[in-house]
């Protein structure tokens, strides 16, 4: 049976794997683009997990915390610059709409943040958070 870990527990190389994962699924959706909207979800889920992970001190219960008080407090922490914590809510929001209306009915004239620059963004959020720890 599978243990969830809590988000106190979950280690920053743990996440780096989960976005080789998600590479992983982009470099398929190449061959079959039905799984670019999943690498997508996949990418945003694990971009609240790692806010989740690098803010913990902040929110001891970190589970009842929304995913944008999340992003708004990685802006103010320093840990992502403003027009980013702004791609980030429109990624929210995409989760969001595909937990409601399935992945294959969003509307797709909306532009997101490529799933690539999502997975950067990931690591520079580790490396923020690791820097600030060391400092």
């Amino acid at each position: 049976m599978y243990k969830m870990k809590l988000f106190k527990d979950i280690t920053a190389e743990e996440i780096k794997q989960e976005c080789i994962l998600v590479e992983d699924l982009l470099q398929a959706s190449l061959n079959k683009a039905s799984l670019l909207p999943v690498a997508r979800l996949v990418a945003i889920m694990t971009l609240e997990k790692t806010l989740r992970h690098i803010l913990y001190a902040e929110y001891k219960t970190i589970t009842k915390i929304k995913f944008s008080v999340l992003i708004d407090k990685g802006c103010q922490c320093g840990y992502m610059k403003t027009d980013i914590a702004e791609e980030f809510r429109k990624l929210k929001e995409y989760r969001n709409a595909s937990a409601h209306h399935g992945l294959m009915l969003l509307d797709t004239i909306e532009t997101y943040m490529p799933v690539n620059e999502i997975i950067q963004h990931i690591h520079d959020l580790l490396d923020n958070f690791a820097l600030t720890k060391e400092g």
